[in-house]
């Protein structure tokens, strides 16, 4: 179907769910089927404001706060979207489409703890914010009704101005500081690029796709893939734009280089030249844009090319392999014009049986001759973490296990392992160029590493782990370090009683001054009690769960409360990688949005739970092998710890699960008596439907048919007698979770005579955003619950008025 067809079938099908004749079946009475509106206190709840985002200025002397709204309302999500190549794009301004957007900057001096708010308009939508090299201002596109605005606000006066419009914001980063801070490198919409192109109603031939004879294309499944020439020239029209610079003053000088498809532009860090990535014809309609045809190409600042990099075929791979030829091409970040990328030395097939499965290469400006071999890899490059002039971590995975090395980009060739197993995420800092360094310790002998809430130190020669700054106390963790011996630490706090905020700290953590005051955006949570729960299931694996009882529930003298179980499979090697004592208590409980789904359920008398769902490997660490008895087993013993609590009635529970969790909601309804009742949430259930792997396991279906059906609830929709509520997002673009997941296990549930109800909720994702959609969400789960767990009078909620 083309894009033009998918947005009629997306109108028609949300006209149908908000009023279609259609849509009161399964509903509370016999007329149109409105939004709902949960019980008190969830609507208040979930109109709460958001935690900001916190940026860190390279100075390391101011922060700016991103304000986030509250849940927007369905209006904002029904906005037109077009779907192209993998990308989402706004037709109306040309940014993405389907985005969240911050409403407010608030800038807060270090030292002094002034705060600025940036003056910005009653109705800005900012995305994609980024510092200045000197952190004395902050960039960001704003997102307008006809356009996307690049915009600066001053950290020290909150001033705020808009720099230059017609953004092409379609693909990410569409504009970058250059490295001295007076101006930029932007996309833009080309000029007089005319109307829209429209779509010949009469086509002129068949679509055509073919495959070659041994030509192997095990491709995972995605949505929004180009359909035919009709998208191929929307994808022209909208994702076409000119790169150009812009100084402060917003004078525009340019156009750098040729109109056409720039998927990424990135000056060098002496800002002399630029590294540019641009798609080209033939298209696919199997693959995303990120799989056209590319040709990467270093330009100088004059816009002529001095080196051509790579010239890439289109690639239709399986989502294991990589292509040959330079890949993942970047800037050193620590010199001033050199680049760096990975070559595959196995064909791109990182099962074959060779010695090095990758070389990292590097070449210096003027880019003439032949790179420099930085370092062979046993296994498949990840990332470079650059230090200094003699100093770089490699980031590899081998076996699917973490590997860092040591490399000496002075000595090309030379490096060694830094320690064994997981080394954690280095801390980086910010340079004089807005570039990311490695944070060392002031001897440079070791580099820092985020670790149990604070900083580690890794020695560079020994790779040996010693605690270097820990905040004090339980929940703290670490936002930043504020110098580079980090005796100054930027912190987040929070307790069962304290909402998080952002304190200063000295490098012992034991003096403390507050740098926000945010206060609790959900107090009807006060009191919230938690219980972590230790235990073993049936074949003695440890396991663990947190076990959340409403404020005031009195154990032992109230009633037992009904249960909401929650729990998300994860693939362990062994059991030795199963360890049931990691987990603590969760702190502060308050919800946030969807992500927090089963939390409203605590203001509504239901005791929470969620539970630790280990899948040991059997024999093989990449496969899901004997999936359903291992999650049964995990359920069966958290529910035993529950009730040993005498906090829940263990006759009724019921399963909600998410993702790969719905489909776990469902297996537990099929292959267990367990619980009364089950809510599944963007499942995949069918996985016949993604026959090239999923989640870790990399058989494909014909290789291991048997397992396929095993692990997909759809084969066992007869055993099902439970009742199951299942809810979806209309715009789902999750690879392995379609709407068609849902829809065909609704058919086959009701083809069997189960209780089901099937909720399809317009203009959402693989997760619900828009208010109205995340309370129609909890009205159904509550009434549900309500219905087939506690009771059948205590539905609650009300219709939305409109």
């Amino acid at each position: 179907m083309s894009t033009a067809g998918r947005i009629a079938a997306g109108l028609a099908a949300a006209l149908l769910l908000a009023g279609g004749p259609a849509a009161a079946a399964g509903g509370p009475d016999d007329g149109p089927l409105l939004y709902q509106v949960p019980p008190d206190p969830i609507p208040a709840l979930l109109a709460a404001p958001a935690q900001p985002m916190v940026m860190v200025s390279p100075s390391r002397d101011r922060l700016a706060l991103l304000e986030r709204p509250a849940a927007p309302p369905i209006a904002e999500l029904a906005a037109p979207v077009l779907g192209l190549a993998g990308h989402m794009v706004d037709p109306l301004n040309n940014g993405p489409g389907g985005i969240s957007a911050y409403d407010g900057v608030v800038f807060i001096d270090l030292a002094s703890g002034a705060e600025r708010r940036a003056a910005l308009p009653a109705d800005a939508r900012i995305i994609a914010p980024l510092w200045s090299p000197d952190g004395q201002s902050l960039a960001f596109l704003m997102l307008r009704p006809e356009e996307v605005e690049l915009w600066t606000a001053s950290a020290a006066t909150g001033a705020a101005r808009r720099v230059t419009g017609r953004i092409n914001a379609a693909f990410p980063q569409a504009y970058a500081w250059l490295p001295d801070g007076g101006g930029f490198l932007v996309r833009l919409v080309p000029g007089e690029r005319g109307a829209p192109p429209q779509p010949n109603r009469v086509p002129v031939g068949p679509i055509v796709q073919q495959s070659e004879p041994g030509r192997t294309a095990a491709l995972t499944t995605l949505q929004n893939l180009l359909a035919g020439p009709a998208d191929e020239a929307l994808f022209d029209y909208y994702f076409a734009s000119t790169l150009a610079r812009v100084g402060l003053d917003g004078v525009t000088s340019g156009p750098l280089a040729p109109p056409g498809l720039i998927l990424d532009s990135q000056p060098s860090p002496d800002g002399r030249y630029l590294l540019e990535t641009r798609l080209q014809r033939p298209y696919s309609y199997s693959v995303g844009a990120g799989s056209f045809p590319t040709v990467v190409v270093v330009r100088d600042m004059g816009g002529e090319i001095v080196r051509r990099v790579v010239d890439r075929p289109l690639q239709e791979l399986a989502s294991s392999a990589v292509p040959t030829g330079p890949r993942s091409i970047q800037w050193r970040e620590d010199a001033p014009a050199t680049l760096v990328w990975a070559e595959a030395r196995d064909s791109g097939d990182l099962g074959a049986d060779v010695a090095v499965h990758d070389q990292l290469l590097m070449l210096a400006a003027p880019f003439t001759g032949d790179p420099l071999r930085l370092i062979d890899l046993e296994g498949r490059f990840s990332r470079v973490f650059w230090g200094r002039e003699d100093l770089a971590l490699v980031a590899s995975a081998v076996d699917r296990r973490q590997q860092r090395t040591v490399v000496d980009p002075s000595r090309p060739g030379h490096g060694r392992k830094l320690g064994s197993g997981a080394v954690g995420e280095p801390v980086m800092r910010t340079d004089s160029r807005g570039r990311g360094r490695l944070h060392l310790t002031p001897d440079g002998e070791a580099l820092l590493v985020r670790g149990g809430g604070g900083v580690q130190r890794v020695d560079l020669e020994t790779g040996e782990r010693t605690p270097y700054r820990v905040p004090a106390g339980d929940g703290t963790v670490l936002v930043a370090l504020l110098d580079d011996a980090g005796e100054r630490l930027l912190v987040r706090r929070r307790d069962q009683n304290a909402p998080p905020n952002l304190f200063v700290t000295d490098g012992s953590g034991e003096t403390a001054r507050a740098v926000t005051a945010f206060v609790d955006p959900a107090p009807q949570f006060a009191g919230v009690q938690q219980r972590v729960l230790t235990y073993s299931r049936s074949d003695g694996v440890p396991l663990s769960a947190t076990l959340f009882l409403p404020a005031g529930h009195r154990v032992g003298i109230d009633d037992p409360l009904p249960l909401l179980a929650t729990g998300y499979p994860v693939l362990a090697a062994d059991r030795a990688a199963v360890r049931a004592g990691g987990r603590e208590a969760e702190g502060f409980t308050r919800p946030d949005g969807f992500g927090d789904i089963e939390l409203y359920l605590l203001t509504q008398g239901y005791a929470v739970m969620r539970m630790a769902m280990p899948v040991v490997a059997d024999g093989d660490p990449e496969t899901l092998q004997g999936h359903a008895p291992q999650v049964v087993a995990n359920a069966a013993a958290a529910l035993d710890a529950a009730a040993a609590t005498g906090a829940v009635d263990r006759d009724r529970a019921a399963v909600l699960g998410w993702s790969f969790g719905a489909a776990m909601a469902a297996d537990l309804l099929a292959h267990s008596d367990l619980f009364r009742a089950g809510v599944a949430l963007s499942g995949a259930y069918n996985r016949t439907l993604t026959p090239f792997g999923f989640q870790t396991e990399r058989r494909t279906f014909w290789e291991a048919p048997e397992h396929y059906m095993a692990i997909s609830p759809f084969a066992f929709a007869d055993r099902i007698n439970e009742p199951i509520l299942l809810m979806h997002g209309a715009a789902d673009a999750n690879s392995g979770a379609q709407p068609m997941q849902s829809e065909r296990f609704f058919a086959a549930l009701k083809g069997h005579g189960a209780t089901a109800r099937y909720v399809l909720l317009p203009h959402e994702g693989h997760s619900y955003r828009a208010r109205e959609s995340l309370e129609h969400a909890l009205w159904e789960i509550t009434t549900w619950l309500n219905r087939y767990l506690r009771d059948s009078r205590a539905v609650g909620g009300g219709e939305r008025p409109e």
